[in-house]
């Protein structure tokens, strides 16, 4: 039975543990070895991001069998079962996602958040992980900006989309948009599979990402007004 108690703001607990069984390895993995010590918060993804991998869903066991899987340099694990490497518990978690019937775009993007976290925590090589996948983001979000200001005629900086037809400029966006994060995704070596979704996903929802980020902003200042209104509103009652 899988069933979660809440234990505080989005800390939560797993009442029974539950099993997965990879086809990899001869044992299942238990999570969590002790219900009494661990604790989750559930998907952590940025809630921006949410509409992509929302906090519940089936997806859900999966998450949190990765959040078992995956303890800080030198804890002991959390989890009955072969001990695994945090690269190998994004794999676990991503194909754990497909057995539970979770869609192959949602998973991949699932995983590949959580390998991006997995690569920017490399121990020794952490700040240079940071800054490199930092100018790598930066460098094809600004090749988003230029062609939305290509698109809307305001300027034409690329030369691949400046002077034609909006359809002809729309495919070419898309097919670039897409060529560009393939290509500089082979220069991270083992890393690519990663690099290319992240690239590609820059490249396909930046606008989309943007809205929801702008609406988000827009959602949390309502919500902040709001509150301090009732707040004040809660005082005067008493006085």
């Amino acid at each position: 039975m899988f069933e979660l108690r809440r234990d505080g703001p989005r800390v939560f607990r797993l009442v029974h543990p539950f099993a997965y069984r990879d086809e990899r390895y001869d044992d299942a993995f238990v999570c969590p070895a002790d219900t009494d010590t661990f604790t989750t918060d559930l998907n952590s993804v940025p809630a921006v991001f949410s509409w992509i991998v929302p906090t519940h869903g089936t997806h859900l066991p999966a998450i949190l069998l990765h959040d078992a899987l995956v303890v800080p340099h030198g804890e002991p694990p959390t989890h009955e079962g072969p001990k695994v490497s945090r690269e190998e518990a994004d794999r676990i978690m991503r194909d754990a996602m497909g057995a539970l019937g979770v869609r192959p775009i949602r998973r991949w993007l699932a995983w590949t958040g959580a390998s991006l976290a997995t690569i920017v925590t490399t121990p020794h090589r952490r700040g240079w992980w940071r800054t490199a996948i930092a100018g790598h983001l930066l460098f094809l979000a600004l090749l988003g900006v230029l062609a939305t200001i290509d698109l809307a005629d305001v300027a034409s900086p690329l030369p691949w989309m400046g002077g034609r037809g909006f359809w002809i400029e729309i495919t070419a966006g898309v097919a670039v948009g897409l060529a560009i994060p393939i290509a500089l995704a082979i220069l991270w070596g083992p890393r690519w599979r990663v690099m290319a979704i992240t690239g590609v996903a820059v490249a396909l929802l930046l606008h989309v990402t943007v809205t929801m980020t702008a609406l988000w902003v827009l959602y949390e200042l309502g919500e902040r007004v709001v509150g301090l209104v009732s707040h004040r509103s809660d005082s005067r009652a008493e006085a």
